[in-house]
């Protein structure tokens, strides 16, 4: 089961849009329901608090994945995405709104099953995997696709 909260005013994101997107990925990757997740979307404020008290980081991030675990195995995760992050990081890669966000909502997602991108060779299968499923959402009209004449 996936559940979605949206702790901003974010007009238009639905928390079904979210569930969607996180159930494509979750399908692809797995045979079986690994559990529950949990999806939060949140500021930069909030999501800067998380990264300095869970990573000692005192920055904004883009997405955070908390792995959990309970006797039994009915916790998966959490993913902890930044809205406010979402929308720069678009603007800085040219693509939509939702392209990004579904990025990071991917991203999360993938960590939880044991993706990483510490090391660059599994970084490099990582991305390959989030563009994958952006293809995938795009093609079904979930989400955008970036305009491929913009610079």
């Amino acid at each position: 089961m996936v559940e979605v909260f949206i702790e901003l005013e974010a007009p238009g994101l639905k928390p079904e849009w979210v569930e969607k997107v996180a159930q494509r990925v979750i399908g692809g990757e797995t045979k079986q329901d690994p559990g529950d997740l949990t999806m939060v979307l949140v500021n930069d404020g909030e999501i800067q608090r998380l990264n300095l008290t869970f990573l000692n980081k005192d920055c904004p991030t883009d997405v955070i994945a908390f792995p959990l675990e309970d006797d039994e195995d009915t916790v998966w995760g959490e993913v902890y995405i930044s809205v406010e992050r979402a929308r720069v990081q678009a603007r800085q890669f040219h693509v939509p709104d939702d392209h990004e966000l579904a990025r990071l909502i991917i991203h999360g997602v993938l960590h939880l099953l044991g993706y990483d991108d510490l090391v660059e060779e599994k970084k490099v299968e990582m991305t390959a995997r989030e563009e994958h499923y952006l293809e995938l959402l795009a093609s079904d009209g979930v989400v955008s696709l970036p305009d491929t004449h913009q610079a």
